[in-house]
């Protein structure tokens, strides 16, 4: 099983709390999203609800 790629984007984002990250990722999955696309909407929640920035 291939995990998440929070990883990748705990490397390229400021300091978080890496739950913020995996309920929309969670809540995506559940909905139906395949990996990839939880991913995007985890990644989309982060950027644009918590505003985290890029590093």
């Amino acid at each position: 099983m291939r995990l998440p790629c929070h990883d990748h984007y705990e490397k390229t984002h400021a300091e978080h709390h890496w739950w913020d990250w995996y309920a929309p990722y969670l809540n995506a999955r559940q909905n139906g999203s395949n990996p990839e696309e939880a991913a995007t909407a985890a990644n989309a929640y982060m950027d644009k609800v918590l505003q985290v920035l890029s590093r």
